[in-house]
């Protein structure tokens, strides 16, 4: 009996259960192709340590240069906050009108 009167109902509403999806999907289609245009950019930055000038008081080899693999994991957790600091920017600037970058 149940079955019955649920097939009714679709039946008499029919218009409504098929166009109101369509009406949703389309609006929802025309605010999404309306929308600006989003871009994404990204960056490879590569830190290196600059090895230390030799000196004839050092006679060993520079101990930044055999240990950087293991100061490099420490690097890479501390990039967001190198990255936005001043000091790299200040690195970076005098190089940046050889490349036209202004």
């Amino acid at each position: 009996m149940q079955l019955r009167e649920y097939i009714a109902i679709l039946r008499r509403f029919w218009p409504l259960i098929v166009i109101l999806p369509l009406l949703v999907g389309g609006l929802s289609l025309l605010a999404a192709l309306r929308q600006p245009a989003r871009f994404g950019a990204s960056a490879r930055v590569m830190i290196t340590q600059a090895p230390l000038a030799p000196s004839p008081d050092n006679a060993f080899a520079d101990f930044n240069l055999q240990n950087s693999w293991a100061s490099s994991s420490y690097i890479v957790d501390d990039i967001p906050q190198i990255v936005t600091g001043l000091a790299l920017a200040n690195d970076i600037s005098p190089s940046l009108p050889q490349r036209g970058i202004p």
